[in-house]
């Protein structure tokens, strides 16, 4: 059994085990009453807690997590934190300030939902697209299309208009790109 007090700040992160780092203040946990009381070390644990709020934002700039699951772990350790911290009002209230303070505003996951939303209208309108161009090929018409897509006849006009530019192979790829300028 490993316990998370015996895995160093580096193995979190090279492990990538981000949702064990809420608990890596338990390895302090002994020491938080002379933290309490020294500023020395309690300067070091927050430069530590500094360094893990870096890292993780790093991680997010970089795609490999979401600025969603940052949030989560930070929130997390907020809470860990306060709860370990308890009788160590100083302690807690440097560690909860620093960890406040870093907390991504939600309106980040607005953009992201926003961002989301956007990309499954586009995959969406892609495969309507692709769906069309093979029904072209067979030389179906704009009413059969509809009808057999259950989609708006005019909708289903607009793309096979752009469509037919490229008939009659119907290049998917080069009608989507019209199907878009038409969109803009």
């Amino acid at each position: 059994m490993v316990w998370v007090s015996e895995i160093t700040l580096e193995q979190l992160f090279e492990k990538k085990l981000y949702f064990l780092l809420p608990f890596y203040m338990f390895r302090y946990e002994k020491q938080l009453p002379v933290m309490n009381t020294n500023e020395e070390k309690l300067s070091a644990l927050l430069k530590e807690y500094e360094n893990i709020s870096d890292r993780l934002d790093a991680l997010v700039v970089s795609g490999t997590l979401s600025s969603r699951s940052r949030y989560v772990i930070m929130q997390m350790t907020k809470r860990v934190s306060d709860k370990l911290t308890e009788k160590q009002e100083q302690v807690k209230r440097k560690v909860g300030d620093l960890m406040g303070g870093h907390v991504i505003n939600l309106d980040i996951f607005q953009a992201e939902d926003l961002a989301e939303a956007r990309g499954r209208v586009i995959g969406e309108e892609n495969l309507l697209v692709k769906m069309i161009c093979r029904k072209l090929r067979k030389g179906k018409d704009v009413e059969q299309i509809a009808d057999e897509l259950e989609e708006d006849e005019i909708r289903i006009k607009v793309i096979c208009d752009a469509a037919s530019e490229y008939a009659p192979d119907y290049d998917e790829e080069k009608v989507m790109s019209a199907v878009r300028l038409l969109a803009r």
